[in-house]
């Protein structure tokens, strides 16, 4: 009793994510206090921040709960770029028609879902944080019920979502009857190659492919990042994204990595065809939250280099990657949110604020992989695993890729400084999505010019799910 009690402490950080979703949801149940709602959220993902600090270096497990380094690095992830949404949510949600308790209550559920997710080790208990984590990204898709786009990107994730947790579900129920052990360590010692276990993989891949917006399975991404309120948007850019790495990570590293002869070929094709689509596409939006959904699936691809180069350096670039990209679709994300969608709404942004103009220049420079900002570190370990691995090819489609990519992000970039805008000249003011987007940038200049703690902590961290 007494241990079980001492473990409880490594829960502490999602029990409060949950106590202060609640304490939100009541505090605006008329819809009268909407900023006391956000800051009430924002406090929790601050002090869930603050105790899970005190927890590194702690390993320890509850039941089928785990807390080691990787999952501490993860839950890190989630709750930073969740508070930089609910920092863009205060000032987003002053357009909302109704009572936004239940969205905050809806943002937090989401969050301690994904920090459940990376502390499963288990199947039963990660495909119950999984749905834990969708379901509440479904809502919050169509939150905007006087919307029709946001009614409109709410069911389509839903239907997406449901297909792929079916999916998912036959695929693990066939991994069970194959191994008869839910474990995943115990799962990567049990299972071999045989037409059932092929058969097996495919679900998973097809299941979870859709999380992270990997082609083919992607269909769904552009139409929900344009639909649903841009605050939401970002929170699937930065947290759904990294939870679906980080559970490709889990089943594919961890639970099925004796069979990487029977994967990594698959991995590594749909990495370079998800990079390229994403890019190529890409090129021609003119709604700037269509343009970064294809660039979030360009992404996608680069993080799956990673894990098809299947070594140390690629597993942590991986991580390090979707560190970097929650950092940059965030901030990208806050400024869209706060000037509008359409690649014209952006033109002479640099007159009108400097600070959200030099900001959404970072992020686009960053994307795109320019040195010494922290979108080139994490392609350059990306593409350097890859050649590890003797992915050669791989890597070279990346970085391919990657020149593609700064034709699109440039028009972004022409538009705010080049482009004379024929609105109205009026200086925006200190929103609270410029201070989100300044917090984002301010992260990404810092990474650029000082990777090696992250990728350091990274490296030591895939030491519990890498064989």
């Amino acid at each position: 009793m007494a241990d079980t009690l001492s473990m409880l402490n490594i829960v502490i950080p999602e029990i409060i994510v949950v106590l202060f979703a609640f304490l939100a949801l009541f505090s605006d149940l008329k819809g009268k206090n909407r900023r006391l709602a956000g800051f009430i959220t924002l406090v929790g993902f601050i002090l869930a921040i603050l105790y899970l600090l005190t927890l590194k270096g702690v390993e320890g497990n509850l039941l089928t709960f785990v807390l080691d380094s990787y999952a501490w690095s993860f839950k890190m992830l989630f709750l930073f770029a969740s508070a930089i949404v609910a920092v863009i949510s205060i000032g987003y949600l002053e357009r909302a028609k109704s009572s936004v308790g239940e969205y905050y209550a809806l943002l937090m559920l989401a969050t301690a879902g994904a920090m459940f997710v990376v502390s499963a080790r288990d199947l039963i208990t990660l495909y119950v944080a999984f749905e834990t984590a969708s379901l509440s990204s479904y809502a919050l898709a169509a939150y905007f019920r006087w919307d029709r786009r946001s009614n409109e990107a709410g069911l389509k994730y839903l239907f997406y979502g449901a297909f792929s947790s079916a999916l998912i579900l036959y695929g693990l129920s066939l991994i069970y009857g194959l191994t008869g052990r839910v474990e995943l360590e115990a799962i990567s010692l049990a299972i071999s190659s045989s037409p059932v276990a092929y058969l097996a993989l495919a679900m998973l891949i097809a299941g979870f492919g859709y999380k992270v917006s990997a082609v083919p399975f992607h269909m769904w991404t552009p139409d929900v990042y344009q639909g649903a309120p841009t605050s939401v948007t970002a929170f699937l850019a930065a947290v759904s994204k990294a939870m679906g790495v980080a559970i490709f990570l889990q089943i594919f590293v961890l639970g099925l990595g004796s069979m990487i002869g029977d994967w990594r070929l698959i991995i590594a094709v749909i990495a370079a065809v998800t990079m390229t689509l994403g890019n190529v596409v890409a090129l021609v939006q003119t709604n700037v939250k269509r343009m970064l959904a294809y660039s979030s699936i360009a992404h996608a691809g680069y993080a799956l280099v990673g894990i098809a180069a299947f070594n140390p350096l690629g597993i942590a670039s991986a991580i390090f990657h979707m560190v970097t990209h929650a950092l940059m679709k965030a901030g990208s994300f806050a400024v869209v949110g706060d000037e509008g969608e359409s690649i014209h709404q952006l033109n002479g942004l640099w007159k009108r604020s400097r600070i959200a103009a030099f900001a959404m220049t970072v992020f686009m420079f960053s994307l795109a992989g320019f040195p010494p900002l922290a979108g080139f570190w994490s392609k350059y370990w990306l593409f350097w695993s890859a050649m590890e691995s003797g992915l050669w090819i791989l890597a070279l489609i990346g970085v391919l890729n990657s020149v593609i990519s700064v034709f699109y992000y440039a028009r972004v970039i022409r538009a705010i400084y080049v482009i004379e805008s024929p609105r109205t000249l009026k200086i925006s003011r200190m929103s609270s999505a410029v201070v989100a987007a300044v917090i984002c940038m301010t992260g990404i200049l810092i990474i650029g010019v000082y990777p090696q703690p992250v990728i350091a902590t990274l490296l030591e961290a895939i030491r519990a799910v890498y064989p």
